[in-house]
């Protein structure tokens, strides 16, 4: 198993429950952490498929969200 593999299988299905816990919490902060860890999740994936670009980007676009 490559390293790319198992970042995959073990990020994945935490981001998968995150994402899904996202749609049934009752505080919004709580929403917004799980957001944060989906976008994070995503940004890891895309640097691990030697995407740089779109793994900045999507941290800047976090940082950004967060900041508003």
């Amino acid at each position: 198993m490559s390293g790319e593999s198992a970042l995959f299988w073990v990020l994945a299905p935490l981001a998968v429950l995150a994402s899904v816990a996202m749609l049934f919490m009752k505080k919004a902060v709580h929403s917004a952490i799980l957001l944060a860890w989906v976008m994070i999740t995503l940004a890891i994936f895309y640097i691990a498929l030697e995407a740089p670009f779109l793994g900045i980007v999507q941290i800047v676009v976090l940082l950004y969200r967060d900041w508003e």
